[in-house]
């Protein structure tokens, strides 16, 4: 399951209190809404949102298959996730992107080409050296 793959990858890069990455019960608990995306019949990238109260969501656990990496499939599917943030009535999108700079620098440009830009840590999240923390205007 590719979530259960995002969150044992993210156990590899981060020390436990830097990896905020969920597994299948977490994210359930906390209520994240979860989409996929598929091709040729495989789930190929999945990504969650969070309602964090007064128009603001918090992207949560994107990830992509290695297999798919390249292929603009995080790209649509960031942006389908953008659009559904928006018809939902959020007007702000938030999400903690790690530091390590050879596992997370592709995710931090995807979210830079989206418009996403770094600001202070927000909701439940303290400042820490292992995080980046983004925003952006939906």
């Amino acid at each position: 399951m590719l979530i259960q793959t995002h969150h044992e990858t993210g156990r590899l890069h981060y020390d436990e209190a830097d990896c905020h990455s969920l597994d299948t019960d977490a994210v359930a608990e906390i209520g994240v809404a979860m989409y996929a995306a598929w091709l040729d019949g495989q789930v190929v990238a999945i990504g969650g949102l969070k309602a964090l109260g007064q128009g603001a969501v918090e992207l949560k656990a994107m990830h992509t298959s290695e297999a798919a990496r390249g292929k603009g499939v995080a790209s649509a599917l960031l942006a389908h996730l953008m659009e559904a943030a928006r018809t939902a009535g959020h007007h702000t999108m938030f999400l903690e992107a790690g530091r390590s700079d050879d596992y997370a620098a592709p995710a931090r440009a995807l979210y830079r080409r989206h418009g996403f830009t770094e600001c202070a840590p927000f909701g439940d999240y303290v400042a820490r050296d292992a995080s980046i923390f983004m925003s952006c205007n939906l």
